[in-house]
């Protein structure tokens, strides 16, 4: 029993080590070192919990922080750089794969449609 507490604590650490500072944090490799604890044991059991890897929960979480920003009306540039990403291109691909369309066009849609969309894509009722 003791030890199905010490992984759900190393994988409430890494959760709460990369909400903090998903816009510092790179990689399992950055987490683990602020934990303390092994890569390859945090990536293990972080999968199992999840179903996905740090690097995708990473992405996940800039994604979220993003959206948020852009329906603000937040310029891009900035919010690229605010939640990560160290270059405009990269997250611009990875808002594509994630949302199928750019930001600002996306930006355009869920204003003109009134609704705001949620982090998985789907809009949500608009107040």
């Amino acid at each position: 029993m003791k030890r199905s507490s010490s992984t759900s604590l190393a994988v409430r650490q890494m959760v709460a080590v990369i909400d903090a500072r998903f816009a510092e944090c790179s990689s399992l490799r950055e987490v683990a070192l602020v934990i303390g604890r092994r890569e390859a044991y945090l990536g293990r059991i972080f999968r199992r919990r999840f179903g996905m890897s740090v690097r995708e929960y990473l992405a996940e979480r800039r994604m979220e922080q993003a959206l948020g920003s852009i329906l603000k009306g937040e310029k891009v540039e900035a919010i690229a750089l605010e939640v990560g990403y160290k270059s405009k291109k990269t997250f611009y691909r990875h808002f594509r794969q994630r949302f199928g369309t750019t930001p600002t066009v996306y930006r355009g849609l869920t204003n003109e449609s009134g609704a705001m969309a949620t982090a998985d894509g789907s809009a949500a009722p608009s107040r």
